[in-house]
């Protein structure tokens, strides 16, 4: 949530004050960044269950390294370069909302059938906790370091978050493992 909501809210002002985009502009950037969001999460869906037989972790952390890339691609790419921030925050839209939305499928996959919506609900408090803070930090750390400040704090999120998904690369699914090891019913 962190990542996701600090660039949808920051990604225009950034837009403007660092490359040099006009609001409209900007506007349209971050609306591909949403767009490729929705394509990211059926995405990480499908590759979770299909490739990693029900293994949110190895999904989770691929997505997430690739993340941290175009975060920093994103934040690189000198301004004058509108075509590259557009496709940049596309990768970054595609990428964020993949391990955004397995988080609560992984809290489901985990918990037992009496505690699956505490655990996805649990998730979802926990990361609305964390857009909020990072709506008032990143305004806070853009004031007193600029934006390389800004988007160290979204890479160095990313880069925690992707160690938090690595200790859950061999969990699986339990309804897919049943399904996997033969047990249909």
């Amino acid at each position: 949530y962190i990542v996701r909501i600090g660039v949808l809210d920051w990604a225009p002002t950034f837009l403007i004050e660092a490359k040099g985009s006009s609001l409209g502009r900007a506007g349209f950037k971050v609306a591909g960044f949403e767009i490729a969001g929705i394509l990211g999460a059926i995405a990480a869906g499908w590759v979770s269950d299909k490739i990693f037989k029900g293994r949110r972790g190895p999904a989770n952390v691929i997505f997430m390294l690739a993340l941290i890339f175009f975060l920093f691609y994103f934040w690189q790419i000198p301004a004058g370069n509108g075509w590259l921030d557009a496709a940049a925050l596309v990768c970054v839209g595609f990428l964020v909302y993949g391990p955004q939305m397995l988080v609560g499928v992984a809290a489901a996959d985990f918990a037992s059938k009496k505690a699956a919506a505490t655990a996805t609900g649990m998730t979802g408090t926990f990361g609305y906790l964390g857009a909020t803070v990072c709506g008032v930090g990143t305004g806070m750390i853009v004031d007193r370091w600029g934006w390389d400040g800004g988007f160290i704090f979204f890479i160095a999120s990313a880069i925690i978050g992707t160690a938090l998904f690595m200790l859950t690369w061999s969990h699986r699914s339990a309804t897919l493992e049943g399904i996997h090891n033969g047990n249909n019913g």
